[in-house]
């Protein structure tokens, strides 16, 4: 596929009158198709999650208060929705 109308490239022989005039997008270069939607990427992407879980958050929350619980089950049901795709 080409991606026409560049300022860098391959001088693109249909917009030889326009380089003439003085036009300066007058070149072609080489490009990948756009991906059609659904099939597999071909650079996947990572997401990293991070969590403070760590012991001073166990000490910082309350015996009333489940943050540390609520974090731990927000944290497990991301990465079990990411698995499942």
């Amino acid at each position: 596929m080409w991606i026409k109308r560049r300022t860098d490239g391959e001088l693109d022989d249909q917009r030889l009158a326009e380089g003439l005039s003085g036009e300066s997008t007058i070149f072609r270069r080489r490009g990948s198709d756009k991906p059609e939607a659904g099939r597999p990427q071909m650079h996947p992407k990572r997401i990293r999650f991070v969590v403070d879980v760590s012991a001073s958050m166990y000490r910082c929350v309350g015996v009333s208060d489940e943050m540390l619980a609520l974090r731990c089950a927000i944290a497990l049901r991301c990465c079990d929705d990411v698995a499942r795709g």
